[in-house]
């Protein structure tokens, strides 16, 4: 089988014109061509494109699973290898590479794990694990026992950018001494911004992974602060905070502001279904979304 699967990935020789080395590979369209699976700056691609090895799993057409191993390819043969470490460079991040899961190495390191859990060729493994090392490299210690990650010169704890996205990636490779320091970064109650992608929400999320992944109840009890803290500080009743609009014309129920706080947002990724959708998961403990999580169980 896994002879098989290296017949499949095959050698590298493309060239990859694709900006991303990240969730581009998961979410890219089915049609796109290599110039257009390109990463998003301001949106991560796994917003914005459908999902090639989730088309797979969902429908079984391998058209899904050749198009994920072409991109696997493409993305190689632009590889930088390190003393062990791979990571990519991109048109934003110039000579120094971005880290994390939106933007970083955590990303492809996922891809690479799950394409391996599905072709069974170790060395879509070492390649995932070396993209990994990368960013771990990265944490700084800010204090004794709690790690965290530098962007654009500003430590983040966020699913996108930060602590909370290389955990989850973390988490599904199983390094949970490593991982152990970083999700000690999102034991904070407060943040600027409610979201999943870039706010309190999602380390609330990932503090259910931990719980998931370790069986450890200390995670249930530690998001209780950042929970707290998106009570206390984001959600609010848009019907009693303004006299500019009469009350009639404004919907009960409760809200966040998205990103920038200058308005309501009801979308994902900044605003109101992604807060929704991690309080769902509070309550049930299901599994993550995005992170193809069904694989590790077929």
């Amino acid at each position: 089988a896994e002879e098989k699967a290296k017949k499949r990935v095959g050698g590298g020789g493309f060239r990859f014109e694709a900006a991303s080395a990240s969730f581009s590979l998961f979410w890219a369209r089915p049609a796109a061509s290599a110039s257009t699976v390109r990463m998003g700056y301001v949106t991560p691609p796994f917003l914005q494109e459908s999902p090639n090895l989730k088309f797979y799993l969902s429908t079984g057409d391998e058209k899904f699973l050749d198009l994920a191993v072409r991109l696997y390819q493409k993305l190689i043969g632009k590889a930088v290898e390190d003393k062990g470490k791979m990571y990519w460079r991109n048109d934003f991040s110039s000579d120094t590479p971005f880290i994390g899961l939106g933007f970083g190495q955590s990303g492809v390191a996922l891809f690479l794990l799950r394409l391996y859990q599905i072709l069974g060729d170790k060395e879509l493994l070492r390649k995932g694990e070396s993209a990994l090392q990368f960013d771990l490299a990265q944490g700084e210690y800010i204090e004794r026992g709690v790690m965290s990650f530098r962007h654009d010169q500003t430590l983040e704890p966020y699913v996108e950018v930060g602590s909370a996205g290389i955990a989850k990636v973390l988490l599904r490779y199983g390094w949970i001494d490593q991982v152990r320091p970083i999700l000690n970064d999102l034991y904070r109650k407060y943040s600027v911004l409610p979201g999943y992608l870039f706010g309190i929400s999602g380390a609330i999320d990932t503090f259910i992974d931990a719980y998931l992944f370790t069986k450890q109840t200390i995670y249930l009890s530690k998001l209780k602060r950042p929970l707290e803290g998106l009570r206390i500080v984001h959600l609010f009743e848009p019907k009693s905070m303004t006299n500019l609009i009469p009350t009639d014309e404004i919907p009960d129920g409760m809200a966040v502001p998205g990103e920038g706080l200058l308005r309501i947002s009801c979308d994902f990724g900044t605003g109101c279904a992604g807060v929704l959708r991690v309080l769902h998961r509070v309550i049930h403990m299901d599994d993550a979304d995005f992170m193809l999580d069904e694989v590790s169980v077929r």
